[in-house]
């Protein structure tokens, strides 16, 4: 065995900026900074389709750089090539480079394939899991499995997760725990006063049960069943609540049809800024996502530091660690009709529906603080030692 890295020097090759990783790649840079370790981003574009975040570099409290390539847009997906990232690892010498994206992402593949030899080792941050796989068997599931078997390490979020590299390449490699982390002070609230003032601003009335799902308006994501079985509901059940859709995509044009048959029962408010979301988050009273196929989103996570309780199906990744109990909120147990949860938050009496609320929050407190995370992702990347995959 080889002895471990000295001169820490980590790296991490991945799509483009976003707000919630531009958070934790900077708390990771604070971290490195305080033992002497270098670390420094690679993205392969600015940005993407249906990624409609802007490109703010004077957020990003962290070494990075946008590498030469082109990128093709098929369909809803943007294909990023960059065959310069060897150069540039090259050029930087990293110990540890961290794979973050898809496994067939071209600069992830040129990576992996530049750690042979020993030049530096290659973690893959995976948040897949058996249920958010399309590809099970045939020819991709085979190439999925080649590709991840080039990785030395891999970094899960949950036990899901875990399990399922696993059964991609087999025996038990090194697995570091890597939660998904939103900037959580962001999304906290403030003040007593929040959730009336946003109320306020959005026209909600102050007696109101407001349900939220904030996703892109995509079929995995449910939004079409989870409109359809709320306009259904009783009068009874649903005479001071709203459903609100915060997002864009495809199934807009559909959505906003149902919404506009609902009597006011559904509203959507499209594609909104960072800011927007969080009044939204202030707002409501419950979380909702119908998901039929989600690895591990990020939208739960805001919205436990909300302190809202949580409306969330199995096929959500991280369901297991945002929603242990019935004490923070309620299963989707049907992706198609999602009534059965839905009766169960308007029903839920407000004091209970607050102490849940609180629930999330502690929960996410706990096991969700970007600091910690990135602290302890650094010492795991530190302990990674030179052993050869091969031998």
């Amino acid at each position: 065995m080889k002895a471990p890295f000295r001169g820490d020097r980590f790296a991490v090759v991945t799509n483009i900026p976003t707000p919630y990783r531009t958070v934790f790649f900077n708390e990771v840079a604070r971290a490195c900074s305080g033992r002497d370790a270098a670390f420094k981003v690679f993205y392969c574009a600015k940005t993407e389709k249906n990624r409609n975040w802007p490109f703010e570099p004077a957020k990003m409290d962290h070494p990075f750089e946008i590498l030469p390539g082109f990128h093709v847009t098929l369909g809803e997906a943007t294909h990023h090539f960059n065959p310069s990232v060897l150069g540039r690892l090259a050029a930087y010498r990293p110990t540890v480079v961290v794979c973050a994206g898809s496994w067939h992402m071209s600069a992830t593949v040129l990576t992996s394939l530049g750690s042979i030899g020993d030049r530096f080792r290659t973690v893959f941050w995976s948040e897949g899991h058996a249920e958010a796989v399309h590809h099970t068997l045939g020819l991709i599931a085979w190439l999925r499995r080649k590709a991840l078997s080039l990785h030395y390490a891999f970094a899960v979020p949950n036990r899901r997760s875990a399990d399922w590299i696993r059964t991609q390449v087999g025996g038990r490699p090194p697995l570091l725990t890597l939660p998904n982390t939103v900037d959580g002070i962001f999304f906290t609230r403030r003040s007593l006063d929040e959730r009336r003032a946003a109320r306020i601003a959005l026209s909600i009335a102050p007696d109101e049960t407001v349900i939220l799902q904030i996703s892109q308006l995509t079929k995995r994501k449910g939004v079409i069943p989870l409109a359809q079985a709320f306009s259904a509901l009783s009068d009874s059940v649903a005479r001071s609540a709203r459903l609100v859709f915060v997002g864009a995509g495809p199934l807009e044009p559909k959505l906003r049809s149902i919404a506009s048959a609902s009597s006011g029962r559904v509203l959507v408010a499209g594609s909104v800024p960072i800011d927007g979301v969080r009044t939204w988050l202030m707002a409501a009273d419950w979380f909702a996502l119908n998901s039929s196929f989600d690895p591990n989103p990020l939208s739960p996570i805001e919205a436990s530091f909300a302190a809202l309780p949580l409306l969330l199906t199995r096929q959500v990744g991280n369901f297991e660690e945002l929603l242990p109990s019935d004490k923070i909120g309620f299963e989707i147990a049907d992706t198609a009709d999602p009534s059965t949860a839905l009766i169960q938050a308007l029903t839920t009496p407000p004091d209970r529906t607050k102490q849940m609320g609180e629930a999330a929050f502690a929960n996410v407190m706990k096991n969700f603080g970007v600091r910690q995370i990135a602290v302890n992702f650094v010492e795991d990347l530190s302990r990674l030692d030179g052993t050869s995959k091969s031998g």
